[in-house]
C-alpha cells in the first residue's frame, strides 16, 4: 500500500495532477523547494521535508533530504520485523513512493558559455541518493523518474490500491539506467575539462539515448535501434530534420553516415553518391546541379537506389536531374521550395535537411567497433595528409598542378572506400572506384572497369604510341638498311615460298592456340582455390615469364642457326651447335632457378603488397616448386626451335600437346587430393615428358 510519497522534481510536467490524484487516494505528500511550492499553489495538502527531518535545508539547498528520517523510511524492509521495530523506536515513518527527476545537468552544460562552477552546482546529490535507496528496496517502494510513467502508476494505484511488483521492477531498472547515464554525463564533462586527460581512460563509460526503434536491422531477422550522443551532434545525422519520406532504416543510416563522412573532406561545392556504404560517384563544381551531373555520370548504374549528399542548396535544376532516377535518400543543408515540389512527388524518397557545411567532428569524437568480448576504440580519422601537409614526389617526373588536384580528389575518395580501395579521378569527377576487395589488383581492375569509356584516352594513346613505333621501325629499315628496302619485283606472288611460309606459320599458330587453351584450363582450376591462390599464381606467372624469357629468345634465334646450316648442308655444324646451345641454355636456366628459389618473396613483392601475407605465402610456394625446374622449359624451348629450324614444325605442335595436355590431366586428376601443390608439380612434369619425347625423336630428325 502507498501511504506516504515524497515528490521532488526538476521537470514539473504533470506533477500537480499526480499530486492531486495521489492525495485523492489518501496518500500523504512530502516535498521540497519549487515542487512543494507548485503543489501548495494548486491547493493540495503537502508537508515539507524539513518538517519531517526536523532539520532545515542548508548550504544553498545542497542538503535537503540527506537525513536518516528520509532514508530509513525508504530502506526499511516491510517484511522484516526488526526493521519495522527500529523505525518505531526511532520515530520514523515508512515512505512508500518516491517521485524524483534530477537537476538538469545535461541542459546546464549544453548552455553556451556555462562556467565550470555552474556545471558543478547542477550535480544532484540528494536526488540520486534517494533514487538508489528507493530502487534498492523496490519490493516495498514505488520509485518514478519519468513523467511518462505517472499514468501507469496512477492507473494501478486507483484500480487496486497498490502498484504491482512487475511494475516496481520495471521502474527499478529505469532508475539505475537513469543514474548510470547521469553519472556518465558528469564523468565525460569532467574529463573534457582536464588539460592532460588520457586519450583512452582505464575504464571506458559511454552513454547514448535512443532516437528510434527500427523495423529490423541489417537483415530482416535482426532487431535494431538508433541511438544518439548526448553531447554536440551538429552536422551529424541525429541533427538532421526529415522533410519527406518514410522512416530511415538501419542500412539507410549506416550508408548515409558514410556519405557524410566523405562530404566532410570538401570545402567546395560537392555531391557524393553512396551505395552499400561505399562511394560510387563524386562530383565537384561551382553549381550543385553540375556537381550532381558529374557524380551521376561517374557511375550511373551504381547510383540507382543509392544515397546522395551535398553541401550546397538543392535547387529546381538539381531536383529535376535527381527525380529522373530512383534514389533512397537526399541530404542537403537546404532545399528550395521549387526543389521540394519536384522531389516530394516521389513517395518513398527521404529528404533530410542537415547543415552539411560543418566540417569539424564533435569534440572528443571516437570510432568504436564492438567485437566479441570487447570493444575497439580509436581516434577519428580527421587527417587527409601528413602533419606537414606535404607529399613527397619520389619520381623524376614531377606532377603538374592539375594532376595534383586530380590526385587530391582521388585521395579524399579512397580514404572513405573500404580497404583495399582504389579510386581514379579526373576533372573534378570520380571516374572509377574499386572498394573492399581482398587485394589491390582486383580493386584496380574494378576501378578501371567502372571508368569505362572515360579511360578510352589512355587506350587510344597506347594504340597511337604503338602505331608510331611501327612507323619508326619501318622508316629505319627503308632508309638505313637498303638491302631490306622492298622493290617492285618483290611484289609478285611466289607460290612455293608462300607455301613454305604457311607450312611453318600455320603450325606455329596451332601451337600457340593449344598453349593458350591449356593455360586457360589450368587457370580455371587455380581459380577454384580462392582469391589468394589466383593472385599468387598471376604474380608467379609474371615472374616466370621474366625469368625464362632470355632462354626463349635464345631458342628463337637458334632456330635460324639450325635452318641456315641445314640448308647449307652442314649437319655436323648443326649437331655441334645443338650441344653448345643446350649447355648454355640449361646452365642459364639452372642459375635462374636458384635465384628465384632464394629470392622468391622479394620478387613477389614487386607485384603483391607486402601486407598480403596469405597471397605471398602461396606465391612463394609456387615459385619454389615450379621455379626450380626451369631447365625443363629451357630445353623444351630449344627443342621447339630445332624442329622449326629443321622445317618439322608439326613436331613442335606435338611437344606442346604433350606438355600442356599432361599438365592439365595431372592437375585436374590430383589437385582434388593434394591441393595446389599438384598443379604446381604438373607443370614441370609436362615439360620433362615432352623433353623426353623430343630428344628420342631428335636423332632421327637431324640431317645426316
Amino acid at each position: 500500500m502507498v501511504k506516504r510519497a515524497i515528490l521532488s522534481v526538476s521537470d514539473k510536467t504533470g506533477i500537480v495532477e499526480l499530486a492531486r490524484r495521489l492525495a485523492a487516494q489518501g496518500v500523504t505528500l512530502l516535498s521540497t523547494g519549487g515542487t512543494m511550492k507548485a503543489i501548495e499553489e494548486a491547493g493540495i495538502p503537502v508537508t515539507g521535508v524539513s518538517d519531517v527531518t526536523g532539520f532545515p535545508e542548508c548550504l544553498d539547498g545542497r542538503v535537503k533530504t540527506l537525513h536518516p528520517a528520509i532514508h530509513a523510511g525508504l530502506l526499511a524492509v516491510r517484511d522484516n520485523p526488526e526493521h519495522m521495530k527500529q523505525l518505531e523506536q526511532l520515530g520514523v515513518e515508512p515512505i512508500d513512493m518516491v517521485v524524483i527527476n534530477l537537476y538538469p545537468f545535461r541542459a546546464t552544460i549544453e548552455k553556451p558559455g556555462v562556467t565550470f562552477d555552474e556545471a558543478i552546482e547542477n550535480i544532484d546529490i540528494g536526488g540520486p541518493t534517494m533514487l538508489r535507496a528507493a530502487a534498492k528496496n523496490a519490493q516495498d517502494v514505488v520509485v518514478v523518474i519519468d513523467p511518462a510513467d505517472y499514468e501507469l502508476v496512477l492507473n494501478e494505484l486507483e484500480a487496486t490500491g497498490d502498484v504491482s511488483l512487475k511494475t516496481k521492477r520495471y521502474l527499478q531498472y529505469k532508475v539505475f539506467e537513469h543514474t548510470a547515464q547521469y553519472d556518465c554525463m558528469i564523468q565525460q564533462y569532467l574529463r573534457g575539462q582536464l588539460e592532460d586527460a588520457p586519450a583512452f581512460p582505464q575504464n571506458l563509460t559511454v552513454t547514448f539515448e535512443k532516437v528510434q526503434e527500427m523495423r529490423y536491422g541489417e537483415n530482416p531477422h535482426q532487431k535494431a535501434a538508433f541511438y544518439r550522443d548526448l553531447g554536440d551532434v551538429a552536422g551529424t545525422l541525429p541533427a538532421a530534420k526529415q522533410l519527406h519520406g518514410k522512416e530511415l532504416s538501419y542500412n539507410n543510416i549506416n550508408d548515409t553516415n558514410g556519405a557524410l563522412e566523405l562530404l566532410r573532406e570538401f570545402d567546395t561545392t560537392a555531391v557524393i553518391a553512396v551505395k552499400h556504404g561505399n562511394p560510387c560517384g563524386v562530383g565537384v563544381a561551382d553549381a550543385v546541379s553540375e556537381a550532381y551531373r558529374l557524380a551521376y555520370e561517374a557511375d550511373p548504374v551504381s547510383v540507382f537506389g543509392g544515397i546522395v549528399v551535398t553541401n550546397g542548396t538543392v535547387d529546381a535544376a538539381t531536383a529535376e536531374q535527381m527525380s529522373k532516377i530512383f534514389l533512397e535518400i537526399i541530404v542537403a543543408p537546404r532545399f528550395t521550395d521549387e526543389a521540394l515540389a519536384i522531389l516530394t512527388k516521389k513517395k518513398n524518397l527521404r529528404l533530410l535537411e542537415l547543415d552539411t557545411t560543418i566540417r569539424a567532428y564533435p569534440k572528443g569524437e571516437r570510432v568504436m567497433r564492438k567485437v566479441a568480448g570487447g570493444l575497439l576504440v580509436q581516434e577519428i580519422d580527421d587527417k587527409l595528409l601528413p602533419e606537414d601537409g606535404e607529399l613527397k614526389v619520389v619520381t623524376k617526373a614531377q606532377p603538374t598542378a592539375k594532376q595534383m588536384e586530380d590526385l587530391m580528389l582521388a585521395w579524399k575518395i579512397v580514404k572513405h572506400a573500404k580497404s583495399n580501395g582504389i579510386a581514379i579521378a579526373k576533372d573534378h569527377q570520380s571516374l572509377g572506384i574499386g572498394p573492399g576487395q581482398v587485394n589491390r589488383i582486383w580493386s584496380t581492375q574494378m576501378a578501371i572497369e567502372r571508368s569505362g569509356d572515360k579511360v578510352r584516352g589512355a587506350a587510344l594513346a597506347t594504340v597511337i604510341a604503338q602505331g608510331l613505333s611501327a612507323a619508326g621501325i619501318a622508316l629505319y629499315f627503308l632508309f638505313r638498311l637498303p638491302e631490306l628496302r622492298p622493290r617492285r619485283s618483290n611484289f609478285r606472288l611466289d607460290r612455293p615460298l608462300l607455301s613454305r611460309i604457311a607450312s611453318v606459320s600455320v603450325l606455329t599458330s596451332v601451337q600457340q592456340s593449344i598453349m593458350n587453351f591449356g593455360i586457360l584450363l589450368v587457370q580455371s582450376l587455380v581459380n577454384s582455390f580462392g582469391v589468394a591462390t589466383m593472385a599468387a599464381f598471376a604474380a608467379g606467372v609474371k615472374i616466370d615469364s621474366f625469368a625464362y624469357s632470355p632462354a626463349q629468345d635464345f631458342a628463337n634465334g637458334f632456330a635460324t642457326f639450325v635452318a641456315q646450316n641445314t640448308g647449307a648442308g652442314k649437319p655436323e655444324r648443326v649437331k655441334q651447335g645443338i650441344r653448345e646451345a643446350a649447355l648454355l641454355s640449361l646452365s642459364f636456366c639452372a642459375v635462374v632457378s636458384a635465384l628465384v628459389f632464394l629470392f622468391a618473396r622479394p620478387l613477389l613483392t614487386l607485384f603483391i603488397d607486402p601486407g598480403e601475407r596469405e597471397i605471398l605465402a602461396v606465391g612463394v610456394h609456387y615459385l619454389r616448386v615450379e621455379g626450380v625446374f626451369y631447365v625443363g622449359i629451357g630445353l623444351l624451348f630449344l627443342l621447339y626451335a630445332i624442329y622449326r629450324g629443321l622445317e618439322q614444325a608439326g613436331m613442335s605442335v606435338v611437344l606442346t600437346v604433350i606438355s600442356l595436355g599432361l599438365r592439365v590431366v595431372l592437375a585436374y586428376a590430383f589437385a582434388p587430393h593434394f591441393g595446389v601443390t599438384a598443379i604446381w608439380l604438373a607443370i614441370p612434369i609436362g615439360w620433362f615428358i615432352a623433353d623426353a619425347v623430343g630428344l628420342i625423336r631428335l636423332k632421327a630428325a637431324l640431317p645426316h
